[in-house]
C-alpha cells in the first residue's frame, strides 16, 4: 500500500512546465463546458419522455380544449361531470415544452 503512495507523491511532485499545465486546464475547461452543452440539449430533446396530447373537454355548461404530457388525463373537478376526449398529438409549444 505505501508503494502505491509513494508512487502517487512522487507523480505530484514532478514538476509541470507552464504550457503543460495550461493546456491540460484547457483540454479540462473545454471538456466541462462540452458536456454541459450536451446534457442540456438531451434534456431538452428528451423531456420526460412524453408527448403533448390533445383532448377536448366538456359539461353540462360547456367546453374546453386541454393540452397536456401523455399519457395523463386532464384534471377536472370529481363532482363536475366532466368528459374528456383525446383528440391526438399536439404541437409542444401548447405543452410549454415540458413534454416534449
Amino acid at each position: 500500500m505505501s508503494d502505491k503512495f509513494d508512487e502517487l507523491a512522487k507523480g505530484m511532485a514532478q514538476s509541470v512546465t507552464r504550457r503543460g499545465a495550461l493546456k491540460k486546464f484547457g483540454l479540462g475547461l473545454a471538456s466541462a463546458v462540452i458536456a454541459c452543452l450536451g446534457v442540456a440539449n438531451q434534456g431538452r430533446a428528451r423531456g420526460n419522455n412524453s408527448a403533448c396530447s390533445h383532448w377536448h373537454c366538456a359539461n353540462g355548461t360547456g367546453d374546453w380544449d386541454a393540452y397536456v404530457c401523455a399519457p395523463h388525463r386532464p384534471r377536472v373537478p370529481k363532482n363536475s361531470n366532466s368528459t374528456c376526449v383525446l383528440i391526438g398529438p399536439a404541437d409542444c409549444a401548447y405543452c410549454n415544452y415540458q413534454c416534449c
